[in-house]
């Protein structure tokens, strides 16, 4: 399974750039699992195709802030680098983009 790095800026929703460390990449195949949805009040599959890998370990303020443990994070996007969904569907304490999608099974290929 394979992370394809884009050549397009990681967005928020209002459009500004993520001030992270953060790349967008095509998911083959789209990452699929298991959430519970509210309104339906039962599970649903989500499939994710594009997804930001986001790392701060760079970011000057939280570096300041006592006890910060850096860290990656994967969230939804849409084709154009804005994120969808900031529930987050994989990473945490990693230090790279590399291992973050090697917790859900992916290879980055470029």
């Amino acid at each position: 399974m394979q992370a394809i790095k884009l050549e397009i800026p990681a967005r928020y929703e209002d459009g500004e750039r993520f001030k992270t460390i953060a790349n967008v990449y095509m998911l083959d195949p789209p990452y699929m699992r298991e959430e519970y949805d509210w309104e339906l009040d039962d599970d649903k599959v989500v499939v994710h195709r594009f997804v930001i890998a986001s790392d701060n370990s760079k970011d000057e303020f939280l570096n300041t802030i006592p006890g910060f443990t850096p860290e990656t994070l994967l969230f939804a996007c849409d084709s154009v680098g804005h994120i969808s969904d900031w529930g987050g569907i994989g990473g945490g304490y990693t230090h790279t983009h590399e291992s973050a999608f090697a917790e859900i099974g992916y290879e980055i290929v470029t």
